[in-house]
């Protein structure tokens, strides 16, 4: 039998090659949960084509055979699968930094072609032996470092969480903000949603997506959760185990409270129900008596008050519920009912539907009566003296801010701002991008911001903007993740200004204090308060998100990034030629005498004496870049 004959893998390569790729995997997988050594954007770039590559030239060392010449024609072989893997990842790192696109492709057709180049020397493959074995040591490295096995078991045990709080600042126009995330719960709720409710001057309850009603005092320099949890009407075991594909917008929507007496509160929450028997969905409403005093050690009895028509089959069951409450005269509550399924948003037009509507309920009586139709997801509901305000989802596009009139139908489904997903009109409309028929829009947002619920600021801490809506935000394509502050004059729209949080808010409350307390509808409350920041010396001029310019160019990334970066913004001669890379040396000199630092520059700012300052400046934008 020759060295070219056909022969069954040794021991050594089978280890070798198992070693490879057990590398490979291991640094894409860290690559993945960004451990510590790869948090910034080039590393993560250059090395995940690294690791890719190296797994390639493994698994084809392990398809070929080692003979004893044709070397060339392997090497020809490797080079060709080198360029396939390798460029990819190389254009995508030449887009964002040339100089690393470059790096990356002749780093990672060097791995390709070497390791195939090393696996024919005679003691090669005990040489790739030891290379992979030292591969696997560095990849497993990362994972002794607390912070790193913190992400890892963060991202392996997703249910897992660390109660950690964090806090950032936002810039507004009239505010310095900040954001102390707190995170409440030790378990991501499955179904996002829940609501936030004001109970009196120092506390509050909490609904989650999986209906837990929790306690939370808030009188205190921030909301703690009293031990214990009190469970809600909703139950989802039954819609869990009888429909195949369960979505998780089946959910919790909304709480109300109402003071009775000395602890004792009247509430409300808006769920899910689901119908075993004739296997659909209904949105239903339930009142019970809470005694704040004894809260954990209660069992509460639900009285069901409400419950939409018709029911819905539960594959159509989507995300445009609504199923926000608020108390509207002494003896009558509103709810928002949405469309709920996609396939029935006919029904917002009917009548004798539940759906699409905007009720009012009796509470002597529980009888029905419709105070607006014709509406697709009402997820945000508001009432005072000035009159009733809802917000409501668009499809892409046409999110709304509406001044509620009884008698009021708004249109949907014929007319919207928005279009259909991935069209440029929407099918109903016969005047693309014209809201014709029905009552108008106060506001409408285009693109789509996510919105969700709003308040009214009162001015207690945030006087600037008392009498302003603030408008919240879920995920949208660069809009989401905010509050909107919308300044209204003669019912007109005056201002929409967008704040951004950092994470998505499902509903949100003015605590006793002026402060904001927001809820994401998974796991955390986010405590916005006013504060002054050191990146106010830079907010005016420059934005803290890629690719997104003021005046000045956006800093995110700055440190460490060559001067003159952004392709795409006009750089006066002078920073042009300023070269180099941003070092926090640099930086400092810059913003102590810009003039003095870049003779001709543009920058305006006369230059900051305090050299703390500065430092906190260029520490505040590493921190975030990262």
């Amino acid at each position: 039998m020759t060295d070219t004959d056909v022969k069954a893998p040794s021991f050594l390569q089978v280890v070798t090659w198992g070693a490879g790729a057990l590398a490979s995997l291991l640094f894409v997988g860290l690559f993945r949960q960004e451990a510590p050594w790869m948090l910034k954007a080039v590393p993560m770039l250059v090395g995940f084509g690294f690791a890719m590559s190296y797994l390639v030239a493994t698994l084809y060392l392990n398809a070929i055979k080692r003979p004893a010449t044709g070397i060339v024609i392997n090497l020809i072989k490797s080079g060709t699968i080198g360029v396939i893997v390798c460029l990819p990842v190389a254009v995508l790192g030449y887009v964002a930094i040339a100089h690393i696109g470059r790096m990356a492709l002749a780093g990672e057709f060097v791995v390709v072609v070497g390791l195939v180049v090393l696996n024919q020397l005679p003691l090669g493959r005990w040489m790739l032996l030891g290379l992979n074995v030292i591969a696997v040591v560095l990849a497993l490295q990362p994972m002794f470092t607390q912070e790193s096995r913190m992400a890892l078991e963060e991202r392996f045990a997703p249910k897992a969480a660390t109660m950690t709080e964090e806090f950032d600042v936002a810039f507004s126009s009239l505010y310095d903000l900040k954001l102390t995330t707190l995170p409440l719960l030790e378990t991501r709720t499955f179904q996002p949603g829940g609501a936030l409710s004001i109970l009196d001057d120092r506390s509050a309850l909490l609904v989650t997506g999986d209906g837990e009603i929790r306690l939370l005092e808030t009188d205190g320099s921030r909301p703690v959760a009293a031990p214990g949890a009190v469970a809600s009407p909703y139950e989802s075991a039954g819609f869990m185990n009888d429909v195949e594909n369960p979505t998780r917008y089946f959910r919790v929507t909304d709480m109300l409270t109402e003071h009775v007496s000395g602890q004792t509160h009247r509430v409300w929450v808006s769920y899910h129900h689901w119908d075993g028997a004739e296997r659909c969905v209904t949105l239903r409403l339930a009142e019970t008596t809470l005694d704040m005093g004894d809260f954990g050690g209660m069992a509460p009895e639900w009285q069901i008050v409400f419950e939409s028509s018709p029911c819905l089959p539960a594959d159509g069951l989507h995300n445009t519920t609504g199923g926000r409450i608020a108390a509207y005269t002494g003896s009558e509550l509103l709810l928002t009912v949405g469309e709920t399924s996609m396939d029935h948003s006919h029904l917002a037009q009917d009548p004798d539907a539940s759906y699409g509507k905007i009720l009012i309920l009796n509470r002597e009586d529980w009888s029905i009566s419709t105070l607006s139709s014709g509406h697709r997801n009402p997820q945000g509901l508001w009432v005072d003296d000035d009159g009733i305000w809802a917000t409501e989802h668009g499809p892409q596009g046409g999110d709304e801010l509406n001044r509620i009139v009884a008698g009021g139908n708004y249109g949907w489904p014929r007319v919207t701002y928005g279009t259909e997903y991935g069209m440029k009109h929407w099918p109903a409309n016969s005047k693309p991008g014209d809201h014709s028929e029905g009552v108008r829009p106060i506001y409408a947002w285009v693109p789509s911001i996510g919105v969700s619920n709003l308040l009214r600021v009162d001015g207690q801490l945030f006087t600037a903007w008392k009498g302003d809506f603030l408008v919240a935000a879920l995920d949208a394509k660069g809009n989401g993740f905010a509050l909107n502050r919308v300044k209204l004059y003669d019912e007109s729209v005056r201002v929409v200004e967008r704040i951004p949080v950092g994470m998505r808010v499902r509903d949100l409350i003015e605590l006793s204090d002026g402060r904001l307390l927001l809820w994401d509808g998974v796991r955390s409350l986010q405590l916005v308060e006013s504060a002054s920041h050191v990146f106010s010396y830079c907010n005016g001029c420059h934005a803290l998100r890629s690719d997104t310019h003021g005046i000045g160019p956006d800093l995110m990334s700055v440190v460490g990034r060559r001067v003159a970066f952004h392709e795409g913004f006009q750089y006066s001669p002078a920073m042009q030629a300023y070269g180099g890379l941003w070092t926090e040396e640099r930086l400092d000199a810059f913003l102590a005498d810009p003039q003095a630092e870049i003779p001709g520059t543009t920058m305006i700012m006369p230059g900051i004496d305090d050299p703390d300052v500065r430092k906190e400046i260029v520490q505040y934008i590493d921190k975030l870049s990262r």
